[in-house]
């Protein structure tokens, strides 16, 4: 697989067919279902401080998304 394709945003560094997991405090988070979270909180991150559009997945716990814990600090 040429490296381009490796590193392009529709793969994330992940080769095709590969299912890559996690496992979690909530259990085994599969391979797509991680990228599916990674992408989807990655572009509402960009919306929101870069194009300065308001994302209610970053505004608290998503029931979409129930793997996905939020912490806040104060510094």
């Amino acid at each position: 697989m040429p490296l381009i394709s490796l590193y392009s945003p529709d793969n994330l560094g992940v080769r095709p067919g590969s299912n890559l997991g996690f496992l979690t405090d909530t259990g085994y988070i599969g391979g797509d279902r991680s990228i599916d979270i990674t992408r989807n909180y990655t572009g509402a991150f960009f919306d929101q401080f870069l194009k300065n559009i308001p994302s209610s997945l970053l505004a608290g716990t998503n029931s979409a998304y129930f793997e996905v814990s939020r912490e806040t600090r104060n510094a």
